[in-house]
């Protein structure tokens, strides 16, 4: 029995304004190392303050606005560093192109499900999410 390594990249989602979407719905027993959740909205209108769901097991371990995690979790850091639980990997306020990484989230025993709410309310969001986990496989 051994941890066998995968990765999983949501294709471009246009999320319509005031529109809710799940960009990831994974079922099965993983481990999730990595959890990369990028939205690209509309320079003029594009809001942090469109909110990331993530559910593992039926249990909602986040849902707040993007600006809220930035703000709460992230320290108002943004940066290439990888040594926080939380990084803001892009912050663009002139352009709203948000992007936010979560690591280590552990195990999932039955599911996991990422979904985003686009706060806009006049023009639509691409957002796309990624994920690195590892899958419990025996060995033959």
């Amino acid at each position: 029995m051994f941890w066998r390594r995968r990765f999983y990249k949501s294709p471009i989602n246009s999320i319509p304004a005031g529109g809710k979407k799940c960009l990831i719905r994974h079922k099965g027993k993983i481990n999730v190392r990595q959890l990369t959740v990028r939205y690209d909205g509309d320079d003029t209108t594009g809001s942090p303050y469109s909110k990331i769901v993530i559910r593992i097991d039926g249990e909602q371990i986040i849902n707040d606005t993007i600006r809220e995690i930035y703000k709460d979790l992230c320290g108002w850091l943004a940066g290439q560093h990888l040594n926080a639980p939380i990084v803001m990997r892009q912050y663009n306020s002139t352009n709203k192109v948000f992007c936010l990484m979560f690591l280590d989230l552990g195990t999932v025993k039955e599911n996991i499900e990422v979904w985003l709410e686009n706060a806009d309310t006049s023009n639509s969001a691409n957002v796309a999410a990624g994920m690195v986990y590892d899958v419990y496989e025996e060995r033959e």
